[in-house]
């Protein structure tokens, strides 16, 4: 059997950084609303000055999230070599996870509520043995592609 690349083939999502990203958003409108709650704690300081230094940390922390999410999403790759599925994530350790194509015994496509607003989709891959889920599914793709992943995985199966 050929190798084959499915990456590039059925690519992620670029989607799935802003799905991640966002709740980190949220937190820091949380916090500056926060900051508003309670400026009665903060005597001596100006609240000008609390609202710059927490807006200045939280813009920091957002970017620091965000070139992380950029690495992990541009490691995860997914390929066929031989039989075999494999499925390779992670920035500094790389964690590869490889499943015989004949034991797969279903794919699903889940999707949450933040998923189905940013058009994305998970592929679960369900196989018999003690490798757990969370390994064995992508998440990322747009729907179109995880239905063409699945039929593709199917047919080699």
């Amino acid at each position: 059997m050929t190798d084959t690349n499915l990456t590039k083939q059925y690519p992620l999502s670029a989607r799935w950084v802003l799905l991640k990203i966002l709740p980190w958003f949220l937190l820091l409108f949380a916090s500056l609303y926060a900051v508003y709650g309670f400026q009665s704690s903060f005597e001596g300081m100006s609240l000008d000055a609390i609202y710059i230094k927490v807006f200045y940390i939280g813009i920091i922390l957002i970017i620091l999230r965000l070139l992380y999410l950029i690495l992990f999403f541009s490691t995860i790759t997914y390929a066929i070599k031989g039989d075999e599925l494999y499925i390779v994530r992670g920035i500094l350790f790389k964690k590869p996870v490889g499943v015989p194509i004949t034991k797969i015994n279903a794919i699903h496509i889940q999707r949450s509520v933040p998923e189905i607003l940013f058009r994305l989709a998970t592929l679960v891959i369900v196989v018999p043995g003690d490798i757990p889920t969370s390994l064995l599914s992508i998440s990322g793709f747009s729907r179109a592609n995880a239905e063409k992943l699945k039929a593709f995985i199917f047919t080699k199966n």
